[in-house]
């Protein structure tokens, strides 16, 4: 039996202002997403802004040089690194 972990609220906790989107993600990805779901407690949309959120922190260099990060609770006080190739980042991933 696998053991249980308590859920990653803590990590990225949805925070106001929320806004809807819609994506087409394959199916495979969809089950892996539901399966997370059900088995750790956390909502597919928790579960999908702590995937986007780690995504985005580890791709800076997928950002245009003008763009201004938004200001969040978790975020303040960290700084954008910016320049980091997607080779580098991924071999520390």
């Amino acid at each position: 039996m696998a053991v249980r972990h308590p859920p990653m609220r803590d990590d990225y906790p949805l925070s106001p202002p929320l806004k809807k989107v819609t994506v087409t993600i394959e199916k495979v990805v969809v089950s892996a997403v539901v399966s997370m779901e059900q088995f750790k407690g956390c909502s597919v949309s928790e579960i999908t802004i702590t995937a986007l959120k780690r995504f985005i922190s580890h791709h800076k260099d997928f950002l245009p040089p003008q763009y201004n990060e938004p200001k969040s609770p978790e975020s303040q006080g960290s700084q954008v690194k910016r320049g980091v190739s997607t080779s580098e980042c991924c071999q520390s991933c």
